[in-house]
């Protein structure tokens, strides 16, 4: 076939036959066009619009962790040490839930402590902040916030896909605003990870990670971090910026981002004394269910360290019970 390839043969011929089927096919190919560049538009226009809208906080996560500020602001203050934490999914996978890590602190003679542990997947500080009031009137000793909210914003592709069945609840939804159906107590307490491990490559690890986070120290969501902390301190509470480890490979890969957070962190140590940067060793590479999850054996051990640091930064020794 003289080393054409078999489209090149269907548009061979003579070129009187070559216009008739040019003339022929042209109607439906600029149709195909004007679709292509319609569509293109609308899909500009939306991620614009994803930018520009204001896309509202979950409801339904707002109000069942509303509930359980109120509920631990409500408990009245004893001689226990009250700690608030703050972060995303590697947070929830790294600590045991608060009952048992009241229960771990009291068995290492750390004395009654009391927890409350916020966390939301791919969280930015945005999440929490209208819970901010309640924290700070319950006057927690410590506030342990995960590095990421001082320096993450929601990706632009992110807001796109949320404003998209954000328009999709306002028309069809029934109940609260609940971006992706969530269960709130399995949002809160689940595992999943460590019940269906699924591997992860680092390239698919990192296309998710950016398709929902965007790393600007500077944002808005990073400002009310900032503020946030600010507001804590100045009444006193203790603030534990704290650096969640992931797997090596994963560390080695996000050096860079780590880096920016870590300098972000260290300009708020400086800002105000009652805030501390603790950047505690991870587990070995084994031990997490995926990139950066640890697993149930990590868990214990690793909260254990983070009790301990808790003691450290509110002055707790062992002897206290």
């Amino acid at each position: 076939m003289s080393g054409l390839s078999l489209a090149e043969h269907e548009w061979r011929g003579s070129p009187a036959s070559l216009g008739k089927e040019t003339r022929e096919i042209a109607p439906p190919v600029v149709a195909w066009l004007w679709a292509v560049g319609f569509a293109a538009l609308a899909v500009t226009a939306f991620f614009y619009a994803a930018g520009k809208v204001e896309i509202p906080e979950s409801q339904a996560f707002l109000e069942f962790n509303q509930r359980r500020a109120s509920e631990f602001a409500a408990t009245p203050q004893g001689d226990e040490l009250r700690v608030v934490m703050l972060g995303n999914s590697r947070l929830k996978y790294a600590t045991l839930n608060e009952a048992r890590l009241a229960g771990l602190a009291a068995d290492l003679g750390y004395g009654r402590m009391r927890f409350l542990r916020l966390v939301n997947n791919w969280a930015v500080f945005e999440d929490f902040a209208p819970l901010g009031d309640t924290i700070v009137a319950a006057r927690p000793h410590v506030i342990v916030m995960q590095l990421d909210l001082l320096a993450q914003e929601r990706a632009e592709r992110a807001r796109a896909l949320l404003l998209r069945e954000y328009l999709e609840w306002l028309v069809f939804g029934r109940g609260p605003w609940n971006p992706g159906d969530m269960d709130q107590t399995d949002l809160q307490y689940g595992t999943p990870c460590a019940k269906d491990h699924s591997p992860e490559s680092l390239q698919e690890r990192k296309r998710r990670v950016q398709r929902w986070l965007l790393l600007q120290p500077d944002g808005p969501s990073s400002r009310l971090a900032r503020a946030f902390v600010a507001r804590a301190a100045a009444q006193g509470t203790a603030v534990m910026l704290l650096d969640v480890p992931r797997t090596s490979t994963m560390e080695t890969a996000a050096r860079a981002a780590s880096g920016e957070m870590r300098a972000a962190a260290e300009r708020l140590t400086l800002l105000h004394p009652e805030v501390r940067l603790v950047e505690p060793a991870g587990p070995a590479d084994q031990l997490y269910c995926d990139l950066v999850h640890m697993a149930e054996p990590a868990r214990g051990a690793f909260s254990a360290g983070l009790l301990g640091a808790l003691a450290r930064v509110s002055g707790r020794s062992l002897a206290m019970r």
